[in-house]
Parts: structure tokens; C-alpha cells; sequence
């Protein structure tokens, strides 16, 4: 009895390895996707259409970001130091804001 749980165990586990995408081509162009793009809908478009299943339009996505996408940990941990105003009135606050962000 062991012998064939253990044999249908072992048949699942493999039909499981069997069932997994591969992501060969969703990590290649993912990786190697290059461009600058301020049009986000054109950006996904450009990288999801040579795929036919969300999952692999999901790891192309992914795939982007992850090799693309990264952060300025320094200026989080120190950002710069903001100027800080009163205003009476908006008319005040619109002239001192853009005093400041021309500085």
C-alpha cells in the first residue's frame, strides 16, 4: 500500500513539473526591452503582444519593472530639505510656491 501512494505521489509531483509555463521568452523580452516611454498603456501594449496567456503577459510585465524599475534609497532616507512659507491669502501661496520650486 505505501508502494502505491508513493508511486501516485510521485506521478502527481511530476505531472506538476510538467504543467509549468516556461517563461523563457516573457523573461527575454522583458529583460532586454529597452526604450523610454511616458505612455504607460503604450509601454504594456508593446510588451504583452507577442504572448496569448495573461500568465505570461503578467511575467513579461513583471519581468519590466523588476529589471527597470529602481530606487533612489539615499535621497528616501534623505530627502531634500523643503522651504517652509505662511500665505495669508491663495493668491500669497501660489506666488511663494512657484518662488520656490523656481529656487
Amino acid at each position: 500500500m505505501k508502494t502505491v501512494i508513493t508511486l501516485l505521489s510521485l506521478l502527481v509531483c511530476i505531472g506538476f513539473m510538467q504543467a509549468q509555463p516556461s517563461f523563457a521568452k516573457a523573461d527575454s523580452i522583458g529583460f532586454h526591452f529597452d526604450g523610454y516611454y511616458l505612455d504607460l498603456p503604450d509601454l504594456a501594449l508593446k510588451l504583452t503582444t507577442p504572448f496569448d496567456t495573461e500568465v505570461e503577459k503578467a511575467r513579461v510585465l513583471f519581468m519590466w519593472v523588476a529589471h527597470h524599475i529602481s530606487f533612489d534609497v539615499q535621497k528616501y532616507e534623505n530627502p531634500p530639505a523643503l522651504g517652509r512659507f505662511v500665505a495669508k491669502t491663495e493668491k500669497e501661496l501660489q506666488k511663494k510656491t512657484q518662488q520656490q520650486l523656481e529656487t
